[in-house]
């Protein structure tokens, strides 16, 4: 075959593949078109094709892999999407909260992506932390001092382990809705961010290698949560509605943070933890609100309402708590989940 026929024949298979593109583009776009159209646009292409003749047993090798790969990159989406409802409604006794972070989405993405045996990532353990030996006197004691000792460079962020910056903790949306539309409660923060988390103390570790299940405990002198609110309904007893700017201090946070594992066997023959399960709770001291722009802006109405928040914080608190809580469970699933997938269990827990 000379260099012009071979030259001819590539580009026949080039066009042939451009066909076979806006095909595929007619078969997604199925239901939107009326099918006497799409009709005529297929005998087009089939039209076209006949003329060209030049699909062969290694192309139609090639076609069938195409669409093994595009099968593969919608079931992979299909289950991120269901991953991502999944993770983003609870419900709490009463309550239903819906929360959708930042963290939250990175975390989750990291999670889905990497989690596959062919990832042969094998860092260390950052620099900043030391790890604890299985065979460690007091492996709990040694797991918070080195985790204190982390807790810095983590709220900086480190982009090498994936983790993003922690303070501020950027909320895209956070919702609440709590009873019925008529005697309920329905409020929405966006564009909030959460200042504090620096301020977080590691104070216990219990650790159990054994049954793979570990609780740390932390507490955090105050957390200020600042955003744009939109709220309607009633609060307790009263109606409120509203919409502007938000500023809630919660102070005297004690958290405590629980998860399971197990180990997963990766591509380079080195085993990764694989978080199963986790659960945060949380208890405060007082909580401050001040909501402006309440009632359309009647200062009568809205600063008795903010008396009225403030003088009943504890009940206010157990409404709008849950949600704030899986937020900052993020931090803690998005930091696990990150550094575990990077790091083997070996150099985490050596022996």
């Amino acid at each position: 075959m000379t260099r012009v026929e071979e030259r001819g024949r590539e580009e026949q298979r080039r066009t042939l593949k451009r066909i076979r593109k806006q095909r595929e583009r007619i078969r997604r776009k199925k239901g939107e078109e009326g099918g006497a159209i799409r009709k005529k646009k297929e005998k087009l292409i089939e039209y076209k094709e006949e003329r060209l003749g030049v699909e062969d047993e290694e192309e139609k090798e090639e076609e069938v892999e195409e669409e093994k790969e595009e099968e593969v990159e919608e079931e992979k989406g299909r289950r991120e999407s269901e991953s991502v409802v999944k993770r983003n409604n609870c419900r709490f006794s009463k309550n239903c909260c819906r929360f959708q972070t930042k963290t939250c989405l990175l975390a989750l993405t990291v999670f889905l992506i990497h989690l596959s045996f062919n990832d042969v990532s094998a860092l260390k353990l950052p620099p900043y932390i030391s790890p604890c030996k299985k065979s460690e006197p007091d492996l709990d004691a040694c797991v918070v001092k080195h985790g204190q000792q982390a807790i810095p460079k983590f709220i900086n962020g480190d982009p090498k382990y994936r983790v993003p910056k922690l303070d501020p903790l950027e909320i895209t949306e956070l919702v609440v809705n709590q009873g019925t539309r008529q005697i309920g409660l329905s409020l929405r923060l966006k564009n909030t961010k959460i200042y504090g988390l620096r301020n977080a103390k590691f104070v216990k570790s219990t650790t159990d290698l054994v049954k793979r299940h570990i609780e740390w405990d932390f507490t955090i002198d105050w957390i200020q949560i600042l955003g744009r609110y939109v709220v309607s309904g009633q609060v307790l007893v009263l109606p409120i509605t509203g919409e502007g700017a938000a500023n809630v201090t919660i102070t005297d946070l004690k958290i405590t943070y629980k998860y399971d594992w197990d180990l997963i066997k990766k591509a380079n023959g080195k085993e990764y933890m694989n978080f199963t399960k986790s659960e945060i709770n949380f208890e405060n001291g007082r909580t401050y609100f001040k909501l402006e722009n309440l009632f359309n802006g009647d200062k009568t109405l809205g600063d008795n309402m903010n008396f009225f928040l403030n003088e009943n914080w504890k009940e206010v608190t157990q409404e709008l708590g849950p949600a704030v809580g899986e937020a900052i469970s993020e931090v803690f699933r998005l930091l696990l989940t990150n550094i575990a997938d990077l790091v083997p269990y070996e150099y985490i827990y050596p022996d």
